[in-house]
């Protein structure tokens, strides 16, 4: 009985499918039979029954017999319906779908333009790119983006596949670090706000202000050559689709910090717009070298002119807040289109990080153990403050609009205010360790481009040039270290002791200021040329197209870069006796009545000709 009901449930099934019939067919541009549309969709007017195109262009969709209207809708290009398709059952009925690309009338004069208006940023466009390309890469456009909760060009690089975001702020492609890769924002090679290594800080590019997103695995004649992991193609907004204004604000919870413990070093009046480095900076009258002092009077009067700034305060840290406003700007005329994008985003975050760090010595295969070295227990917390402004203009014109150029701005200004306290134990040395480190960097990147893109010959001729400068600055300002410690077997009541070297350490005890300054300007120029071998017009024969690609790179890149190290060491013998001192709270030790040739503090120096250099490159 049960294989009398499967018999009978297979033969309905076969004959329900010999009663279908099919539409298959391939969805290409008209101009070009070898660009197929991937995910263009094709559906059956009037019924449910639809499919989109796949990565070749191709489709097959199954229906009833019939007559029927089939459409196709592809993103940019003008919808297509062929009338009075007609299915047989059993057999496939083949539609092949030539698209154009949609235009946008404007104007009603003798002057009319029109204007091509395929998007940039919809996944689709990308997707078609890829698959179109010769080189292995991966993006997202402003489209998918918009779906996710990212709010910087870090949080998109995550989610590509290959892709690893490394202390929120650097991106790691195939395994290989920032050194690694290279980064094109808007064409030009975008600058480095880092002292030691050359890496782009993803986290200064808000996310709501690109519209592509590219990562390029494979090497490609018109892509930078100094990289080995990828090239990342960063591209900002220009003409909006509609005037807007749209003004938003976000508040959030972090879970291990919102509303939990805080402490931080007490901040500058200007902190909370990303730029507290100027009121941390050494003061105008400060000493070009301390070791240059030759009296006892110079050196504390040096030592006593800079802030007592080391004590910090506990609070419960508030909400994350964002605010972004957007006005987009939309120009249509009978002869040109103009585009303006403005947008300002601030926001004030904090974050406390726990870590453990432990080393250890040699493994004992006798004893069958490794013998601790140090443990350390670091609370780091953190307040980022981030203020952005992007301004784009854009003016198209020409024949079929088959002319733009475009102007965009790009400026980013942080400021981190970071406090960490660390506890625990050197076995080595035989004392317990209480650190302090407070340091505030200030990062400031701007990047503009005076772009070009031009189209001949139906589009089979094109031509692109970029000129940009991009400014790039870093401060670390007043960088303060203290250390204490107290010795193993001391009485529970033994306070722990500041530990004062007897030339300037800074790395125990001193205050570092570093600054950092990038100037590149760069020029790029490309032409592509579209040339098709073995088309035939009477027997319409697409033949083989290729394109044939050159182009130019100029970069002129300056840097930077210096450090004094300022340390406190012993004024005389005496300071070592000065107990009293020595286990003053770290609020306390630097006070005026402290900084003194007698039993003191006194400042020194530990500059060195290496801790600057400057460079410049042009290629």
């Amino acid at each position: 009985m049960r294989f009398l009901a499967t018999l009978t449930a297979v033969l309905i099934t076969t004959v329900l499918l010999a009663q279908k019939g099919f539409i298959s067919g391939t969805v290409t541009e008209k101009d070009n039979a070898d660009a197929p549309a991937l995910g263009a969709i094709i559906r059956v007017d009037s019924t449910s029954f639809g499919a989109p195109a796949d990565f070749d262009g191709k489709y097959k969709i199954s229906v009833p017999p019939g007559t029927y209207n089939v459409s196709c809708k592809y993103t940019g290009y003008a919808p297509v319906v062929i009338k009075g398709v007609v299915v047989t059952s059993g057999k496939t009925t083949v539609v092949d779908f030539p698209l154009e690309r949609a235009a946008l009338l404007i104007g009603d004069s003798s002057g009319i333009v029109i204007y091509g208006v395929k998007p940039t940023s919809s996944q689709a466009t990308i997707n078609e790119d890829i698959h179109n390309g010769n080189q292995a890469a991966d993006g997202q456009g402003q489209s998918e983006i918009k779906k996710t909760v990212a709010t910087d060009a870090g949080q998109v690089a995550r989610r590509i596949p290959g892709v690893t975001l490394v202390d929120n702020r650097f991106i790691i492609v195939r395994g290989l670090s920032e050194r690694y890769n290279s980064v094109l924002l808007n064409n030009v090679l975008a600058p480095s706000v880092e002292s030691d290594v050359k890496a782009f800080s993803f986290n200064m590019v808000p996310a709501s202000m690109i519209d592509r997103f590219m990562v390029y695995k494979s090497p490609s004649p018109d892509m930078p050559g100094e990289f080995a992991g990828g090239v990342v193609r960063i591209t900002t907004t220009d003409i909006p689709n509609q005037n807007s204004l749209v003004i938003g604000y976000a508040t959030g919870f972090r879970n291990g910090t919102t509303f939990d413990p805080f402490s931080l070093n007490k901040g500058e009046s200007s902190d909370f717009i990303g730029l507290g480095a100027s009121s941390r900076a050494l003061p105008s009258t400060f000493p070009s070298n301390v070791r240059n002092l030759t009296t006892a009077q110079e050196i504390q009067d040096a030592g006593r002119s800079l802030k007592n700034n080391w004590g910090y305060e506990t609070f419960n840290a508030p909400l994350d807040h964002r605010f972004n406003a957007t006005y987009s700007l939309r120009v249509s005329k009978p002869k040109y289109q103009f585009g303006n994008i403005t947008s300002v985003n601030y926001s004030s975050t904090y974050q406390n990080l726990t870590s453990q760090r432990s080393d250890y010595n040699m493994y004992d295969s006798v004893l069958g153990m490794s013998d601790t070295v140090f443990n350390y227990f670091d609370n780091v917390n953190t307040h980022s403050v981030r203020v952005a402004l992007v301004q784009n203009n854009a003016f198209r014109f020409g024949k079929a609009g088959q002319h733009r150029i475009n102007i965009k701005n790009l400026m980013n200004q942080m400021g981190d205010n970071e406090t960490s306290l660390r506890d625990g134990v050197n076995i080595e040395e035989g004392n317990y360790r209480r650190e302090y480190s407070y340091r505030y960097t200030q990062r400031f990147v701007y990047t503009g481009q005076l772009m070009g893109e031009h189209s001949f010959n139906k589009e089979r001729t094109r031509v692109d040039w970029t000129i940009g400068y991009s400014a790039a600055r870093r401060s670390d300002p007043d960088w303060r270290r203290a250390r204490y410690t107290l010795s193993f077997g001391s009485a529970p009541d033994d306070p722990y002791m500041l530990y004062i070297p007897n030339s300037a350490q800074p790395f125990y005890i001193g205050r570092l200021y570093m600054e950092m300054q990038e100037d590149i300007v760069a020029a790029t120029f490309n032409a592509e040329q579209d040339i098709t071998l073995g088309a035939d017009s009477a027997t319409k024969k697409t033949g083989y197209t290729f394109t044939l690609k050159a182009g130019g790179y100029y970069e002129n890149k300056e840097r930077s870069f210096g450090v004094r190290n300022i340390g406190y060491r012993a004024a005389s013998i005496a300071t070592y006796g000065n107990t009293a001192l020595m286990a003053l709270p770290i609020e306390q030790v630097f006070m005026e009545e402290n900084i003194n040739s007698a039993n003191g503090l006194a400042i020194d120096e530990d500059t060195k000709k290496a801790d600057q250099y400057y460079a410049a490159k042009v290629w």
